[in-house]
């Protein structure tokens, strides 16, 4: 069931968890359908279909990052629960719109959230900076806005009038109209899995990931600007069919295939663009090519691993105390966040830092108590 307030908000309700991911995604295709199919769309590589020239440029990058390879493997690697949550979900979705959206969709989106917040782009322009000016500007540019601190809030209830603690983050993420996010209430009726979830979701991705409110805890999170991705830069030659690249001991072989993008030019006529995606042993090519002088590869936590970490969504919405919440965030796969939490449980105040070179993730973690 589907019940919206006076501004829209929708709160789901369901009997069982996958029934709750349905009726959410039945909710989000209900109120964000034009988004959703923008979503799919950047995930996919397909926007200069709908867009024409002006979007060749991200299917392009979307394309050769991998983001539907890189959805494929995470979906595949996901706990049986999380997969049956996130596939109920689209089902939902599907209900709704003309356009079907894949098993792997939403996880597909969440990796355009990654690619958007990467640094990459940043490294890139640094090293271009470094080359045509010189180091010495660099400095100039490291700081942004005042100087120390966070965005990160969180206030103890012994300093509140109701006792309760106050907590807020902040996402740091592109601006966007709309937004990426959007609010949510999501309610299990479940006697043996029940929860009552408010916060905000990704648009296209089901639960509620950084920020929310369980009634007892809530949980919020602000970018900690941490460098958790590799840029490398490449040398690449044709050889004969194939593509090479140089290696630490040699010449070693490239992932290579071609794939085709189609640009709207006019009305109901298309232009066909091909891509080389190419894939080095450090990760897939974003920039450049064979022959060309800037050509570098990105490595990223989800691309090693496989996985975007959306097996944190079910225990988060299960989530009643701070130390819930931590280990629900365990499971998260960059990019690198400040993590504020809050519960009324009386839990003692501490702060921790939880890290984990494997996952390349750190969380700067604050339990406050009523």
């Amino acid at each position: 069931m589907i019940v919206r307030d006076a501004h829209g908000i929708p709160s789901v309700f369901g009997g069982s968890v996958l029934e709750v991911a349905r009726e959410q995604g039945r909710a989000t295709a209900q109120d964000r359908a034009w988004q959703l199919e923008v979503e799919r769309r950047r995930a996919e590589g397909t926007c200069a279909e709908l867009f024409g020239p002006s979007a060749l440029e991200w299917d392009v990058l979307a394309r050769r990052a991998l983001l539907v390879d890189l959805a494929r493997r995470a979906h595949a690697a996901l706990a049986p629960e999380s997969r049956a949550f996130v596939d109920a979900y689209v089902d939902g979705v599907n209900e709704v719109l003309e356009r079907r959206w894949q098993p792997w969709t939403p996880l597909a989106v969440f990796a355009v959230q990654h690619l958007l917040f990467s640094g990459f782009a940043s490294q890139l322009w640094r090293r271009h900076l470094a080359a045509t000016a010189d180091e010495e500007w660099l400095p100039l540019f490291r700081t942004e806005g005042l100087p120390g601190g966070s965005n990160a809030l969180v206030v103890d209830g012994s300093l509140t009038v109701s006792g309760l603690p106050i907590l807020a983050g902040d996402p740091h993420r592109v601006i966007e109209a709309p937004g990426c996010y959007a609010q949510v209430r999501l309610v299990c009726t479940d006697p043996d899995d029940p929860f009552d979830v408010a916060g905000l979701t990704f648009v296209g991705v089901p639960g509620v990931q950084h920020f929310g409110h369980a009634g007892g805890v809530a949980w919020g999170i602000t970018n900690a600007v941490a460098d958790d991705e590799d840029v490398y830069a490449e040398d690449l030659v044709r050889h004969q069919d194939a593509v090479i690249a140089r290696g630490r001991s040699g010449w070693e072989p490239v992932a290579r295939r071609v794939e085709q993008v189609r640009v709207l030019v006019e009305e109901d006529r298309y232009d066909v663009h091909e891509v080389e995606v190419l894939v080095t042993d450090r990760g897939p090519v974003v920039l450049g090519g064979p022959g060309e002088p800037d050509t570098y590869s990105l490595r990223t936590p989800s691309h090693v691993l496989g996985d975007l970490g959306l097996d944190a969504i079910l225990p988060l919405l299960r989530a009643r105390t701070s130390a819930d919440v931590t280990a629900a965030f365990t499971g998260c796969v960059g990019p690198v966040d400040n993590l504020v939490v809050g519960d009324r449980h009386g839990a003692d105040r501490k702060s921790t830092r939880l890290n984990s070179s494997h996952r390349c993730i750190s969380y700067a973690v604050f339990c406050l108590k009523k």
